[in-house]
């Protein structure tokens, strides 16, 4: 399910506050020592995200990853709204994005222990070369479809479409989200009929499609706190 599809309103809100505290327990004790992959094309925003999450300096500078990178176990915690979700991510790995990082089975290899896996999709190339990108993502969908099957039972995907920062100068940030549920509509719902169309039964495996930034705190708190919810309630139906 696309991330527009739950816009915040303020009856939302009021049932969210009402649910949250149950919904928050089970996410804490879901999400607490979960392995995680990252996966997705050449200075997608992998390096990035594991900073991000690390709380290291981000580099707008795209530094390559060749072979599997095994980052050490590292503690998160996310505020929100009346509480935070605090976890343990253990075993993490940072994958080269070539295409014959896919194929060699360096994609694979970080991806067959981990609970959950993060696919991040680049939206600037999306838009200035939408035909390649696309066809990128077909591919990476479908090297998912032959290899999920090997993986862990109730293993999960999210996708993110990362650098929506560079859509949003100027925007106001209280009307940021409208706008961006407006540029990305499209995109997002051809995405989710190509998961659909070429994952099949797995497509029960993807837990959601949500923008985010690697270099705006601000979107990615937004937005990553939402998709840990997603994940867990998608994955606590499944199990």
């Amino acid at each position: 399910m696309a991330w527009y599809s739950k816009f915040i309103t303020a009856t939302v809100i009021k049932n969210i506050i009402l649910v949250l505290p149950q919904t928050l327990k089970t996410a804490k004790e879901w999400w607490r020592g979960k392995n995680i992959a990252i996966i997705g094309a050449t200075a997608s925003g992998k390096n990035a995200m594991f900073d991000m999450l690390r709380g290291n300096k981000i580099s707008e500078e795209h530094n390559q990853t060749r072979g599997i990178e095994k980052l050490d176990t590292f503690k998160l915690s996310y505020a929100l709204p009346n509480d935070k979700i605090n976890f343990t991510l253990k075993k993490c790995k940072n994958v080269g994005g070539e295409e014959d990082q896919r194929e060699l089975g360096n994609w694979k290899d970080a991806c067959k222990d981990s609970d959950i896996i993060f696919y991040l999709i680049d939206v600037k190339k999306l838009l200035d070369a939408p035909i390649a990108q696309k066809q990128r993502v077909k591919d990476d969908l479908k090297w998912l479809g032959e290899n999920i099957p090997d993986f862990h039972l109730n293993k999960a995907c999210h996708i993110f479409l990362n650098k929506v920062d560079i859509l949003l100068g100027g925007v106001d940030v209280d009307k940021q989200e409208e706008f961006l549920k407006s540029e990305l509509k499209q995109h997002i719902d051809e995405l989710e009929t190509y998961a659909k169309n070429i994952l099949g039964n797995y497509y029960e495996r993807i837990t959601g499609i949500h923008p985010i930034s690697m270099l705006d705190k601000y979107t990615f708190n937004m937005y990553f706190s939402r998709a840990l919810i997603d994940i867990t309630e998608k994955v606590k139906v499944n199990e």
